[in-house]
Order: C-alpha cells, then structure tokens, then sequence
C-alpha cells in the first residue's frame, strides 16, 4: 500500500530494492563511516545497469546540444565579423 501510494512501483521486487536501500544508507554504521568509498559501493550495489538502449536517448541529447553549441558560437563570431 505505501508503495502505492508514496512511490508507484509497478514491479514488488523494485519497491523492495528500493527499501533495501534506504535502510543500508540510513544505517549508523554509515554515518560512522562517511566515506565516499562506502557510499559508492552502496549505490553502485543497488543501481541496475544501464543498457545501451537506455543510454542512447541520452547521448544523442547531448550530440545535439553539442552541435547546437557549436552552430551557435559559428553563428555569433560571423555576427562579429559582419560588424566590422
């Protein structure tokens, strides 16, 4: 029911890892060690991978930023130049 109603998980078994992970990072023994060495560990446990299909979308938003970028800085230095 909390899961229904706080965070939505259609699948019990991402609902539990996500419980599992709020435990071990609230734990005292975290607090006793608060390196970042440990808390990497924590999330590198509890995170899925990701895909290739996953990260696509998210390269080629950054692709296209790049290339907007670029286009506009190409576009502000022939501003310039037609100024003069």
């Amino acid at each position: 029911m909390v899961n229904d109603l706080l965070f939505g998980y259609e699948d019990i078994d991402d609902y539990d890892e996500l419980i599992k992970l709020l435990v071990q990072l609230r734990s005292p023994k975290l607090s006793k060690e608060f390196r970042p060495t440990v808390i990497y560990e924590i999330l590198e446990n509890s995170l899925q991978p990701l895909s290739d299909d996953d990260l696509r979308p998210m390269s080629e938003a950054i692709e296209n930023m790049d290339n907007i970028k670029i286009r506009l800085d190409e576009l502000k230095e022939s501003k310039k130049l037609q100024r003069r």
